[in-house]
C-alpha cells in the first residue's frame, strides 16, 4: 500500500500539467476563484487555495470553485535563492500569454465569471498578462494582490478590466520580511505587497499585518487567512447575502490606527468613511467608522461580514440571493 502511494505521489509530481489549463469541470459553476501562486510555492493544495475550499464547502449551495493557476513547482534552495528568484521572475512573466490565452480568455469564451487572486511573484504574471490583453473582461467580477512583489512605483498599461475596477492591493509594512528584506535587496526598491503601491488609479491599496509565509505556531497570519474575506467580498459585490450569527452588541468606542491584530478588508466612502477590519488571531470583523479629522470608532462587530453589511445598510435589497444560516437559499 505504501509503495503504491509513494508511485502516484510521484506521478502526480512529475507528470502535472505545468502551466495547468483550464479544467472542464469549471464550465458549469456560476463563479471561479483563480490562484496564482508565488515564489517557490511548491504544494499540492496552497494555503489560500484550502481556506477558499474550507469556506465553499460550508457553503455547498454556492456552485462557486477555485483552482490554482500551477506556472511553475520549485523548492526554495537555500544555496542559490537570488538565481531562483531571478529565474521564477522570467518563467513567470514568460506564462503571462499562456494565463491570458488558455485561463482568461476562454473563461471569457464560456461566459464564466471569475475573480483573480495573484500572490507575491504571481502578480507579476497577472499583471503582464492584463497588459497584453485587447478585449474588455466582461466576466471579471475582480482582482486582488496578496503580498505583490512587484516594484511600489509600476504604472502597468491596462485597459481591459470593467469600468472602475481597480486591482485590490493587500500589503503589509512591517510583517513581511520576505519583501522587506529580500525584495528591497534584490531590487533595490520597496515592493507594493510591502508598503502599498503609488499608482493609486490602478490599485486601491490595503493595510494587512499579515507574514509572507506561515512559519509555525499556534497562530496563523499568512495571507491565506484573507480568502474567506475575499470570498465575502465577491459575494457582496454579486448581491448575495449569506445569512450569520446575530451582530454582538457593540458600544461605540474609540480605537487605533495601525493595530497590530487587524488586516483592513474594504474601505466604504460614501456619506461617511467606514473600514472594514477582520482580526488576524479570532478572525471576525468590525466596522470602524473614520471622522474627517481621523477619529475612529467601532460601530459594530461580528463573526460574519455580511452581518454587519447589512446591519449598516449597505446591502442592496431584495438580495439576489440569500443563503440562510441551515445553508439553504431562498
Amino acid at each position: 500500500m505504501y509503495r503504491s502511494l509513494i508511485l502516484l505521489f510521484i506521478f502526480t509530481n512529475l507528470f502535472a500539467v505545468i502551466p495547468t489549463e483550464l479544467p472542464d469541470s469549471l464550465s458549469t459553476k456560476d463563479l471561479v476563484f483563480i490562484y496564482v501562486h508565488g515564489f517557490a510555492e511548491y504544494r499540492d493544495i496552497e494555503p489560500f487555495k484550502e481556506k477558499m475550499q474550507e469556506f465553499l464547502s460550508e457553503h455547498p449551495t454556492l456552485n462557486y470553485d477555485v483552482m490554482t493557476y500551477r506556472w511553475e513547482k520549485n523548492r526554495l534552495d537555500f544555496l542559490k535563492p537570488i538565481e531562483q528568484w531571478e529565474a521564477s521572475k522570467v518563467n513567470g512573466e514568460n506564462k503571462s500569454s499562456h494565463f491570458m490565452d488558455s485561463i482568461i480568455v476562454k473563461l471569457e469564451t464560456q461566459k464564466i465569471p471569475y475573480v483573480i487572486v495573484g500572490y507575491s511573484v504571481g502578480t507579476r504574471l497577472v499583471t503582464k498578462a492584463l497588459e497584453s490583453g485587447k478585449n474588455e473582461l466582461k466576466y471579471l467580477r475582480g482582482i486582488y494582490y496578496l503580498a505583490s512583489a512587484l516594484p511600489k512605483d509600476i504604472k502597468p498599461k491596462i485597459n481591459i478590466l470593467p469600468e472602475g475596477m481597480k486591482i485590490i492591493s493587500y500589503y503589509s509594512k512591517f510583517f513581511d520580511a520576505a519583501l522587506k528584506i529580500s525584495f528591497r535587496f534584490q531590487e533595490e526598491i520597496a515592493a507594493g505587497g510591502e508598503v502599498g503601491f503609488d499608482d493609486t488609479s490602478t490599485f486601491r491599496n490595503y493595510r494587512t499585518v499579515c507574514t509572507h509565509v506561515h512559519k509555525g505556531g499556534p497562530i496563523q497570519r499568512d495571507y491565506s487567512n484573507m480568502a474567506s474575506a475575499i470570498a465575502m467580498l465577491t459575494l457582496f459585490k454579486e448581491n448575495i447575502f449569506i445569512e450569520g450569527e446575530p451582530l454582538k452588541y457593540n458600544l461605540d468606542m474609540l480605537v487605533m490606527d495601525r493595530e497590530v491584530q487587524w488586516n483592513d478588508v474594504i474601505l466604504f466612502d460614501t456619506n461617511y468613511k467606514i473600514l472594514i477590519q477582520q482580526n488576524v488571531n479570532t478572525y471576525h470583523y468590525r466596522a470602524v467608522e473614520i471622522a474627517e479629522n481621523g477619529l475612529r470608532t467601532r460601530r459594530a462587530w461580528s463573526s460574519d461580514l455580511h452581518m454587519i453589511l447589512r446591519g449598516l445598510r449597505l446591502f442592496n435589497e431584495p438580495y439576489g440571493k440569500k443563503v440562510s444560516l441551515s445553508g439553504v437559499e431562498d
